[in-house]
């Protein structure tokens, strides 16, 4: 193996222990409903009810792969494998891009919304707002809930067009959408009427 190769993979399982770490240390400080669990390489955290999100650290080498056992392609979910990558991302980012100006020696300061609460009057109910952000496994865990609300919905929706021959019912999904937020529209279209809409 190439020294980049072998460099770029040992950067990998470096980058995903780092964020397995990090999600283990929230699943045990956060006080859910449910309370996560993390045994062993998996953390296993509740969703909606009777629907668990398992995140595993798996690491292989080419020839051996019996260490990461392999879930089916109904479980394993790319998105959501995609988007912890992006969040931690996101998270060196912040802590190394701070806004100016902070100083060039020394610890770096509060953020731009912060060095604004002064001057701008702002109330203890704003600061604390300020400070508060979701973790990175409590923002990994609304987005599969979306994501199991969502094909729900689309269930529903298309069992009630196949159901109904008049009205007829269509619904367009947005294919661009944020990780916790999508779109549908929903034409309800009948004899007699040029066009009855219902957008929500």
């Amino acid at each position: 193996m190439h020294w980049q190769q072998k460099l770029e993979a040992a950067q990998n399982v470096l980058f995903c222990k780092e964020l397995f770490n990090q999600l283990a240390k929230e699943a045990v400080q956060l006080q859910a409903p449910i309370p996560h669990m993390v045994v062993g390489n998996q953390i296993m955290a509740t969703v909606l009810p009777g629907i668990q999100l398992i995140i595993g650290l798996c690491h292989s080498t080419t020839g051996d792969k019996k260490q990461c056992p392999a879930p089916s392609k109904s479980e394993h979910d790319h998105v959501l494998e995609h988007s912890l990558h992006q969040l931690l991302r996101e998270v060196h980012h912040k802590n190394t891009h701070h806004p100016f100006p902070h100083p060039a020696t020394g610890p770096l300061g509060p953020s731009k919304k912060r060095m604004f609460a002064g001057p701008m009057a702002a109330d203890r109910y704003e600061l604390l707002e300020m400070t508060k952000t979701d973790t990175l496994l409590e923002q990994i865990v609304k987005q599969a809930q979306h994501f199991i609300m969502r094909m729900r919905t689309e269930y529903v929706l298309d069992t009630i067009a196949k159901e109904v021959k008049d009205p007829l019912i269509s619904s367009h999904w947005n294919t661009l959408n944020s990780p916790t937020q999508s779109c549908v529209k929903i034409n309800i279209l009948t004899h007699g009427y040029d066009a009855v809409c219902r957008t929500r």
